[in-house]
């Protein structure tokens, strides 16, 4: 192609691009372009040309090398959860999930079986935020083996004048024929509907320049097409009232025991055991440098906070974090859910305790109708996948549902109303939620039965008895710390 129908051309895609920015900005879903190939210079250069086409200030990027300390103490897909763009924003990803991946595996830094680990992680990542709308560019930059060769043999003679050649890249096009077997058989595993893989031949730079500025314009401007239909026409989905209806086979519900209690000496006696046993395995744990999550949910006035109180109280400060969840901020609400819940994952050595959690997708939005069926139904899954590569990093997640009847419900109110110091804890919405105890029974019931796993099951903890709570809550944390740092001993 000649300069000149080249600038010619790239002028009207400028203005497209720029154009399709604005149009963005009001837009409810975000953009990802995930820039990959073997063309590692073509990645580079693709970069800096999409910053002088488009408008920065509405672009983030992120360029991702080799994993900081922090970031190797997190389940792998924490990084790129932790930089998602919010909507109206276009993300651009350099070295992403599955082509950071590749390259692990092929120069043997972890085996088929944690590729293949990795490869269901990028299709979950991938899929769930398709599922809330954000649109997933990838971009694959591909150079034949010959020009591979060709410039990879330049780049060696002028190392200081191109991107600097990494060690590992070098070890990937010492043996081209695994590295393209590998290559091609992960782009088709990872291929989807919501997120193709886009094959972008770079040998010509004006033709490649060209072709991912079409892409990109085409992409975005079929999406916000789509959402200007689906603004004009009903959303059917979200109100069919099917929040209100049971999943679930069993009434786990019914199975607690809530008549269970403990008299207040035995109580004093087992809480000082109990926590002095937790204080002993937390401080074992903070020495291995492990970490741990902690989910607490249950009925308004359960005795979450109580718990809470009664856990950290032998605990060391500098150890843990407790997390109160309320409503998203407009920043949270403009992510994906789970955004704000993988941001606060903690480090090595560290506890994080949530006073209600993640879970509140599938219990609050679901009966309130703050999420569409689709979402709160696909939630399952979104939340399972999430607890997974918890438990895959070892990082243990021990959850509890605080259960009491409606009564006890009831009473617990009215002290909240006569005690002044405890007045903050009661306010109408507690009485609107009573009103729905049946509806939340359904959620709750369905909640458990499909997010109850192996690697993070419920404990249903019957909390009529304050006292005989918070020492359930204590054995059970006790034997989760104590089991994992056996099975540490023995790995």
């Amino acid at each position: 192609m000649k300069k000149s129908k080249y600038k010619e051309q790239v002028k009207a895609l400028r203005a497209e691009l720029i154009q399709l920015q604005i149009a963005l900005k009001d837009a409810d879903f975000p953009v990802l372009i995930v820039i990959s190939g073997d063309d590692r210079s073509g990645r580079h250069e693709t970069l800096n040309l999409l910053h002088e086409w488009m408008d920065s200030r509405f672009l983030q990027a992120n360029a991702y090398g080799l994993p900081t300390e922090e970031e190797q103490q997190k389940p792998f897909m924490w990084r790129y959860w932790k930089d998602l763009p919010q909507n109206g924003v276009i993300g651009l990803c350099l070295r992403d999930w599955t082509s950071y991946s590749i390259i692990e595996y092929l120069i043997d830094q972890i085996d088929e079986k944690q590729f293949t680990k990795r490869i269901e992680y990028s299709n979950a990542f991938e899929a769930t935020l398709t599922a809330r709308g954000m649109l997933i560019i990838k971009i694959w930059l591909h150079l034949p083996e010959e020009e591979l060769k060709h410039r990879l043999k330049i780049e060696r003679k002028y190392l200081h004048k191109v991107w600097q050649i990494h060690q590992k890249d070098q070890l990937i096009y010492s043996d081209f024929d695994r590295a393209k077997t590998v290559i091609q058989k992960t782009l088709k595993d990872t291929d989807s509907d919501s997120s193709s893989w886009h094959i972008i031949e770079s040998s010509d730079l004006y033709q490649r320049n060209l072709h991912v500025g079409k892409l990109i314009a085409e992409k975005i401007r079929a999406r916000l097409n789509r959402s200007a239909t689906d603004n004009v026409q009903p959303n059917e989905d979200s109100k069919t009232g099917r929040q209100h209806e049971t999943t679930s086979q069993k009434n786990h519900l019914d199975t607690i025991d809530l008549s269970k209690h403990l008299d207040k000496k035995t109580y004093k006696h087992e809480l000082k055991y109990w926590q002095h046993k937790a204080s002993h395995l937390i401080y074992q744990f903070q020495e291995m440098d492990k970490s741990c999550v902690i989910v607490f949910e249950g009925w308004d006035a359960a005795g979450k906070g109580g718990c809470i109180r009664r856990l950290t109280s032998s605990i060391d400060a500098g150890f843990y974090r407790v997390i109160p969840v309320a409503a998203p901020t407009d920043e949270e609400s403009a992510h994906h859910y789970l955004w704000r819940f993988w941001r606060k994952i903690p480090r090595a050595g560290r506890m994080s305790i949530f006073d209600r959690s993640w879970y509140g997708r599938v219990l609050v939005e679901r009966v309130e109708g703050f999420a569409s069926d689709n979402e709160w139904q696909s939630a399952y899954d979104e939340i399972n996948d999430f607890e997974r590569q918890l438990h895959d990093k070892g990082i243990p997640v021990i959850k509890f549902w605080l259960h009491i009847d409606k009564e006890e419900q009831l009473e617990r109110f009215k002290e909240r109303e006569t005690i002044p110091y405890k007045h903050h804890k009661i306010t109408e919405e507690d009485y609107r939620n009573r009103e729905k105890w049946t509806d939340y029974e359904i959620t709750i019931n369905d909640m458990i039965d499909k997010t109850s796993t192996s690697y993070a099951p419920w404990r249903l903890i019957p909390s009529n008895s304050k006292h005989y709570a918070r020492i359930e809550v204590l054995k059970h944390v006790c034997n989760v710390l104590e089991k994992t740092l056996k099975d540490s001993s023995t790995e």
